[in-house]
């Protein structure tokens, strides 16, 4: 298994213990920073998943043997390269860059983990998160469920819809699992603030937008429900422009703000006669 994944034993190794998942740690080339590092007791995806995919996998060997086209299949399922059906105008589609990804195992590899030329939405990597927390199946996006009149009576319904099924449900619990992992132990710790008796899964992104002093778009797509249920809620934040460029940046600057997104949605509405105490 880390054979097949690419695991960088050799180009990364601890200079002191980390029991909290922040250490220092010496590269290859010689340079010393304070990194998340792994917990070696762990499965090996919760480990990638917990560091972001810098600190400790090399996405090469893996991508080489899906290939430019399986990837970019994988990705048109959750609704890359796709126009998404919402319910507003002016959708915009997210993009899988196949062709360069084709032309180098280079561009692959940085193609799988979102680097290079990808490109995707919010709603797009909202829908991804959906997919992991609903068993595999992505719903088709709506603005509304219900529209209601004044007296609460239900105008209009809209019937949900499959868009997708681009994985199974075993390699969604897979992921469900992983992702809870990531916010109990990982980079989105802070996505379950407020959210207490809730399960909560996510994960942060960190789009490096190559400027001096560095700069990056900080991402977190997640998840959150009652323990035993199909999670009720997701969320995909983007936060622009954000000073730093490590794993650890959608994580202190996202999460937050998806987990009182989660917390409002995943609270009872009040009704007007509540408010006044009627």
């Amino acid at each position: 298994m880390r054979e097949k994944l690419g695991w960088r034993d050799e180009r990364t190794v601890r200079e002191q213990p980390a029991d909290e998942g922040l250490g220092r740690v010496r590269l290859a080339r010689g340079q010393v920073e304070d990194r998340l590092v792994l917990d070696h007791e762990l499965p090996v995806l919760e480990r990638c998943l917990h560091v972001s995919h810098d600190a400790g996998i090399d996405a090469a060997p893996g991508t080489e043997d899906v290939g430019a086209a399986g990837m970019s299949q994988t990705a048109e399922g959750f609704g890359f390269d796709r126009d998404i059906p919402l319910d507003l105008p002016g959708g915009v589609k997210s993009t899988f860059p196949v062709d360069r990804a084709a032309s180098s195992p280079v561009f692959l590899a940085q193609a799988s983990i979102g680097q290079n030329d990808v490109q995707a939405t919010p709603l797009q990597m909202a829908m991804v998160a959906a997919g992991v927390a609903n068993g595999g199946k992505v719903m088709t996006p709506h603005v509304m469920r219900e529209v209601h009149d004044e007296q609460g009576n239900l105008v209009k319904k809209y019937d949900q819809k499959t868009f997708s099924t681009p994985m199974s449900e075993d390699t969604a619990a897979l992921l469900r699992d992983a992702m809870v992992s990531v916010v109990r132990q990982g980079t989105a710790t802070r996505l379950a603030e407020g959210l207490d008796g809730f399960v909560v899964g996510g994960k942060t992104g960190t789009a490096q937008l190559g400027s001096n002093p560095p700069r990056s778009d900080a991402w977190i797509i997640g998840f959150a429900g009652p323990p035993g249920e199909v999670p009720h809620v997701v969320v995909a934040v983007n936060v622009e422009g954000q000073e730093g460029s490590s794993e650890a940046t959608g994580g202190r600057v996202a999460a937050p703000i998806g987990a009182a997104v989660m917390k409002q949605a995943l609270t009872p509405p009040q009704r007007a006669d509540q408010a006044e105490g009627g």
